[in-house]
């Protein structure tokens, strides 16, 4: 059976791939449809398009394809949207049960019959390699790095071949991840530094640049939070976090991108939250923080790219680092110990896999980095029905005020 040529744009936009003229096609659909569009029309070879390759297409209905001899090229335009599940096309399994028939042109095919699947715009990983491989021999800033996702993201790092300097206002922390590095036979040194001192963020910014010769990426991670009724705030704790989780951000955003810009190339990761696009009632000025980074990203990101600069914000959703267990609890009766306790042990992601989910979004230089799945969850869910989120927010602040000593300032 012969196939017709098709010529199709590389992509790194899920669903954004077009081809006219050539036969029926469907857009993540399923196979099925395709199948009935043929059927309509014998003369025509089928031609499936879709978006990440996820759309519940699995090898049982290619096998029905084959054995009844309908020809069916699936183009594939992305996989960045979703992982595959089973023997999904989004995973290697299906396609290495094709013959691989043209590795420059990732194609595959099987073994000479009717089913052909192309690969446009696949990662390093899909080819068989790993979107690790993106990090060797990069020279990186990491700031916050002693602990939690930091450190998780600069040992993975360091693992992958990357030059780490492991920056933290806790220098004692910085020295045991680099030691670590180190040890596993990586390359790392520890700086202690305080993002808010926006002198000492440019000066160590232009430093590691001197020293390697380039600068490919800093990860703007150190940040704090402070829980409590907003009544019992001051413009102090505002203050504070302000400083380290926007300006902070700022502070090394605004050393390294002249520096990119002028070696045209580079790579800058601003640490966000879930917090930055759904409410934070108990955390506003974290919450106001975090919506400030994912528009400073976002933004720049559109500014950075003709000039050679990649900018991603980063916004996971619960997961276990000692800021979700070391952040000060304003005016409350109850334990730290009894806060944790009754925190929802299955919603809280590792935090070395957590490094792993950030790694892969910055390989894949995806505008915002989301994570894990109930995040993503209420990504969709902030947009498809915004009111959901007052109403889980005036839920939260009325179990917390249970918890309130009264007397607080009013």
């Amino acid at each position: 059976m012969s196939f017709p040529r098709i010529t199709v744009p590389s992509t790194e936009r899920p669903g954004s791939l077009l081809a006219t003229g050539l036969a029926f096609g469907c857009l993540g659909v399923g196979l099925p449809f395709a199948l009935a569009a043929k059927l309509a029309n014998p003369d025509r070879t089928v031609i499936l398009l879709s978006g990440d390759g996820t759309f519940g297409l699995n090898g049982m209905e290619f096998d029905t394809a084959v054995r009844h001899g309908i020809p069916v090229v699936c183009v594939i335009g992305n996989d960045q949207a979703c992982p595959g599940k089973g023997d999904r096309i989004g995973q290697t399994g299906l396609c290495e049960r094709l013959d691989r028939s043209d590795d420059t042109a990732s194609g595959f095919q099987d073994g000479g019959r009717n089913v052909r699947c192309v690969l446009i715009g696949f990662s390093a990983e899909k080819r068989g390699g790993s979107s690790m491989e993106y990090f060797k021999d990069k020279i990186a800033l990491v700031t916050g790095g002693a602990s939690g996702m930091g450190r998780a993201v600069c040992e993975q790092m360091g693992r992958h071949g990357a030059t780490l300097v492991v920056a933290d206002i806790n220098h004692e922390g910085a020295q045991e991840v680099a030691g670590s590095i180190l040890a596993a036979g990586g390359q790392a040194r520890a700086a202690n530094l305080d993002v808010t001192q926006r002198e000492d963020v440019h000066d160590l910014v232009n430093q590691t640049a001197h020293e390697h010769g380039r600068l490919d990426l800093i990860f703007n991670n150190a940040g704090i939070g402070i829980l409590g009724d907003e009544r019992d705030k001051t413009l102090d704790h505002w203050k504070k976090i302000i400083d380290v989780n926007l300006l902070g951000v700022l502070h090394g955003t605004t050393a390294a991108y002249p520096l990119m810009v002028e070696q045209g190339f580079g790579q800058i990761v601003n640490m966000a939250s879930m917090a930055g696009y759904i409410p934070s009632p108990m955390d506003a000025a974290y919450g106001t923080t975090k919506h400030a980074v994912v528009g400073l990203s976002v933004s720049l990101r559109d500014e950075a790219a003709d000039l050679g600069v990649k900018v991603n914000a980063v916004c996971p959703g619960f997961i276990k680092t000692p800021i979700i267990f070391n952040t000060p609890i304003l005016n409350v009766n109850f334990s730290r110990e009894e806060m944790e306790e009754n925190l929802p042990e299955f919603l809280f992601m590792d935090v070395n896999k957590a490094g792993t989910a950030i790694l892969k979004g910055i390989a894949r230089n995806r505008a915002m980095i989301v994570f894990p799945l109930h995040a993503r969850l209420a990504w969709w869910l902030m947009r498809l029905y915004p009111p959901l989120f007052d109403r889980i927010g005036r839920l939260q602040i009325k179990s917390f005020r249970k918890h309130r000593i009264q007397g607080g300032v009013d």
